[in-house]
């Protein structure tokens, strides 16, 4: 009990003089340190606004930097190569979502050159401004032996129909592919361009007309979706 009442007077005293200590303690900080804090606070926001200062005038030098990049004539020519690319692809996807154009075969979606080839059967496109210029293509599913079938449509290209006259073939690489090409003189005259591609399990044979003697443009049909089977 002694000791209790000991312990507790200690123990008062204590509090007494910490309580004496905090009422008579000086500030913390000096009117001397607060000058000196404010001092550096200003120094460090002028600084502070030199720094922003810098970094304003370096965002107007990249701009004025871009400018002169963009307006390059070379940069300008690059870019609109690639616009001009990005607008062709648009193009091809409206192309290809058209359902009066395309038609899907064997997972292809296949389509005419251009919206004018308008689908008027299975695998069968009419020029809708020149009837002359057709396109067609015969799907026969089957593993043929390439040269033989290289050889023997090679012989019915020159043998012609009682239809078509036989007026030139010719064998091309695309693509590490050999093309061969038969052209012949249809009906009033019309170019006929004819090809075929062997592909997963098929053959394709294409088949396109266009005005007399424009075999070129024939060939070109053909080539085109010679390329798209291919691709696909």
């Amino acid at each position: 009990m002694k000791k209790l009442a000991i312990a507790l007077a200690i123990l008062f005293l204590a509090l007494a003089y910490y309580a004496d200590y905090r009422a008579n303690r000086l500030p913390l900080t000096s009117t001397s340190e607060l000058e000196i804090m404010i001092d550096s606070y200003n120094q460090k926001s002028e600084a502070f606004e030199d720094s922003l200062k810098t970094f304003k005038n370096n965002v107007k030098k990249s701009d004025s930097i871009t400018a002169i990049f963009y307006n390059n004539p070379t940069v300008k020519k690059i870019l609109d190569s690639i616009n001009k690319d990005e607008e062709e692809n648009t193009k091809s996807v409206q192309l290809e979502l058209n359902d009066d154009v395309f038609e899907e075969i064997n997972g292809m979606l296949l389509a005419g050159p251009d919206n004018n080839y308008k689908l008027v059967g299975r695998l069968q496109w009419e020029n809708e401004i020149n009837p002359n210029k057709s396109l067609s293509v015969i799907d026969i599913e089957g593993e043929y032996d390439s040269t033989l079938f290289l050889e023997e449509n090679r012989g019915e290209c020159i043998k012609g129909t009682r239809s078509t006259e036989y007026i030139d073939s010719k064998e091309i690489k695309v693509q590490g592919t050999n093309m061969f090409t038969c052209f012949q003189k249809g009906v009033y005259g019309l170019a006929i361009a004819q090809t075929y591609i062997q592909k997963e399990g098929y053959i394709y044979i294409i088949i396109s007309t266009a005005d007399p003697d424009k075999y070129d443009e024939a060939g070109y049909v053909t080539s085109y979706m010679y390329s798209k089977i291919l691709n696909h």
